[in-house]
């Protein structure tokens, strides 16, 4: 019985390793988007303006 409980234990430190490492991604690149998300916005008015 004592076998399933380290057992578990390492599996339970295995999931919230990748639970981390998963949030860690998907953090990164969020921020990478947002810099391009701006940028995009501050153009697309200007574009409008030129336009008319």
């Amino acid at each position: 019985m004592e076998f399933f409980l380290h057992l578990w234990d390492e599996l339970d430190d295995m999931a919230a390793l990748c639970r981390h490492l998963s949030r860690s991604v998907i953090t990164e690149f969020a921020s990478l988007r947002a810099p391009r998300r701006l940028w995009r916005g501050g153009l697309r008015p200007a574009a409008r303006v030129e336009a008319h």
